[in-house]
């Protein structure tokens, strides 16, 4: 932490906080999410943190907050990431209404990507290509990075990922599934 001071708290989860932060030698203004090691699942060992972590510093997309560095202390981890301003993926949704097809693949990719840590097409470079994979492919949740994620968190990106349009969540109906709209 000797780069870095930490501001305000942005969000609060179950495994950590995020903080607004500087890097003091540029001025950098950054987001820091402070994983405490207590709070780790026990099957989350070292390793698979740091290929999470791994994961994330290779993540490159406009639309993901890039990670830009990390340390460990004693008892907890520190990301650093590009610090991200403006409305929540909820706010965008709910203020569209409708959107088009291309965007909510956007939106859905981000949320995935939040939940758990990698992008869910990744190897893929392209919309185009990305579209099809989703009309193709059903979900996976690969439980090294999804195990700590809730069941309804999980139905509602199966339900908005869903390969067949006619089964697949309206952005209204998104906004009312329970994942969304619980408290």
């Amino acid at each position: 932490m000797e780069f870095y001071q930490l501001g305000d708290i942005q969000t609060k989860s179950v495994s950590g906080n995020v903080h607004e932060a500087v890097f003091t030698p540029t001025g950098q203004q950054v987001a820091i999410k402070v994983l405490a090691k207590s709070t780790l699942d026990a099957a989350d060992t070292e390793e698979v943190v740091l290929s999470k972590i791994d994961t994330m510093l290779k993540l490159d997309h406009p639309h993901f907050a890039k990670l830009l560095d990390w340390f460990e202390a004693d008892d907890k981890y520190y990301l650093v990431f590009q610090l991200c301003t403006g409305k929540t993926l909820f706010d965008k949704i709910r203020d569209h209404g409708q959107l088009a097809e291309a965007d909510a693949s956007k939106y859905m990719q981000v949320t995935f990507a939040a939940l758990s840590g990698y992008h869910p097409f990744w190897r893929l470079e392209t919309q185009k290509a990305i579209l099809k994979a989703m009309q193709d492919t059903e979900v996976d949740f690969d439980d090294r990075y999804w195990k700590d994620v809730s069941d309804q968190a999980k139905d509602f990106i199966r339900s908005c990922m869903c390969g067949d349009p006619e089964k697949r969540l309206t952005a209204e109906q998104a906004l009312k599934h329970p994942w969304l709209s619980s408290k």
